[in-house]
């Protein structure tokens, strides 16, 4: 018998994922297909609770693993995935503030649709982002790492008491772009030493932010690689660097509207490659996925790793 073993954050994206659990269990009811739900408790929970949803789903025959969150929650149950080196596939709702991965993707938050087409949903291989630090840390990405003034954007939304509020109204974002003008004001510059592919280092300074991309989208929505693409096997970087107001002025509408920001200054770049290593002096934040380190004189290790996900699409 056909069955769902649901993992879900049920206060993501101000109450969101309690209700898309409401309507993914009527959809199962209707439907005769059993569930059973684990319910994210506390922040990491995800990462411990994937493996108990792991181990329960592989006694049964013909179970289906939903998760039911925010980018971070599925960040969280990707870290704990990628770390076991397991292989079993997942299928995804979003219920979160930003939803970057389910909308880069083009996924479904239609329960009925979701519960219709999940069984037989192709299996794909969808391809993050690992990283590895000197202190043998390890995080992923499924949209993207970020380390500066985008990674100081996302830590003040997060802190922002407004996002609950906004998030209410699917204005999530915008929590995310009034923070633009603050995190400028408050930025700290750093240096780093950047090599792509195993080829020569390149010694950058005055950089606002980096971006090490997998997905278009950060932010919730902001495009900022218009031709990021999971399943081509390259990696996005985005490099901001002596960029003054005017700069910043100038590029923001782009960023936000056009998605033609590329090519208006060379305080701007983009380049793609298959790995990199980033050597960063001082301290700076950064972001996967949204989820907020502070490092400091630090040495990462970016590589592209592949996950099995049944996809319903729109």
């Amino acid at each position: 018998m056909r069955s769902i073993s649901i993992l879900v954050y049920l206060d993501s994206g101000a109450r969101t994922g309690r209700r898309v659990l409401s309507s993914l269990k009527t959809n199962c009811n209707k439907k005769k297909i059993k569930f059973k739900v684990y319910k994210t408790e506390y922040k990491n929970h995800a990462k411990t609770l994937i493996k108990t949803v792991i181990e329960e789903s592989r006694k049964k025959e013909k179970d289906r693993i939903v998760i039911i969150g925010g980018d971070g929650t599925l960040n969280e149950c990707m870290s704990t995935l990628s770390k076991l080196k397991e292989k079993i596939p997942i299928s995804y709702i979003s219920a979160g503030t930003g939803n970057d991965f389910s909308r880069a993707l083009n996924l479904t938050e239609d329960c009925n649709r979701f519960i219709n087409n999940l069984f037989e949903a192709d299996k794909r291989e969808i391809e993050f982002l690992k990283i590895k630090d000197k202190e043998e840390n390890n995080y992923v990405a499924m949209n993207g790492v970020g380390i500066g003034f985008d990674a100081m954007i996302a830590h003040m939304t997060n802190e922002s008491k407004k996002k609950k509020l906004l998030s209410k109204f699917n204005l999530s974002s915008l929590t995310y772009k009034l923070k633009i003008i603050s995190a400028y004001i408050n930025r700290k510059l750093f240096s780093a030493k950047i090599i792509e592919d195993d080829k020569k280092e390149k010694y950058h300074k005055n950089i606002l932010f980096v971006s090490f991309m997998k997905n278009p989208y950060f932010g919730g929505g902001i495009k900022i690689v218009p031709t990021a693409k999971n399943d081509d096997g390259k990696i996005s970087l985005v490099i901001a660097k002596n960029v003054n107001v005017i700069d910043l002025i100038r590029l923001i509408p782009h960023v936000l509207k056009t998605g033609k920001h590329f090519g208006k200054t060379e305080k701007l770049t983009l380049n793609t490659a298959k790995k990199f290593k980033i050597e960063i002096e001082g301290s700076s934040y950064m972001q996967t996925d949204g989820e907020i380190n502070v490092i400091e004189n630090s040495s990462l290790e970016i590589n592209i790793s592949k996950y099995p996900f049944y996809i319903v699409e729109k």
